[in-house]
């Protein structure tokens, strides 16, 4: 019985390991200043629907409150922790994770399709604020530089439509 649960611990310290390797993040392992910068980056958000943010470019949207709030992040594209990820043929999100507001999102090429017809989200790139969640899946964002509009708009997103591309979800965490 020692041996087998001994064998157990092993196997769950390389699988714990291997998760964190990976770059994804446990719920355990999120900071507790995560959830508030994920409230001041939607604050930050909804306060300017409707409005131009910096140069009206949907990267400025992200990056203006990550900076004011003293995020950690490499400045470009990786805004936090990497959560979630997928394309048209896998969907991963780390154990225990759910998608909250506030959360960033990086379209690469992406292209929903369905019967009400597509949308394509970042030729090549495009960074959007998680404003509601349904689901994992499926939640509005808000976003500048969508649809000829370099503004702040809200925008429904189901990824269980996504035909092309890929996407990661990242959770900000500041500095420490």
């Amino acid at each position: 019985m020692k041996t087998f649960i001994k064998t157990k611990s092993i196997i769950m310290a390389i699988i714990i390991t291997s998760g964190i390797a990976s770059g994804l993040q446990s719920k355990i392992e999120l900071d507790d200043n995560i959830q508030y910068l994920n409230k001041e980056i939607i604050s930050f958000a909804r306060k300017n629907k409707g409005k131009k943010v910096g140069r009206g470019e949907c990267w400025d949207l992200a990056a203006i409150p990550l900076k004011k709030y003293n995020a950690s992040w490499n400045g470009q594209y990786i805004f936090g922790k990497k959560i979630s990820y997928g394309n048209n043929k896998r969907h991963y999100i780390g154990k225990d994770i759910r998608i909250k507001i506030g959360d960033i999102i990086q379209y690469k090429k992406v292209k929903l399709e369905g019967s009400w017809g597509y949308m394509t989200l970042g030729y090549p790139d495009h960074t959007a604020i998680i404003n509601k969640v349904e689901t994992n899946l499926k939640f509005s964002v808000l976003e500048q530089n969508f649809n000829n509009k370099r503004y702040v708009t809200e925008n429904m997103v189901d990824l269980n439509y996504l035909k092309k591309g890929s996407y990661i979800i990242y959770r900000p965490f500041r500095k420490k």
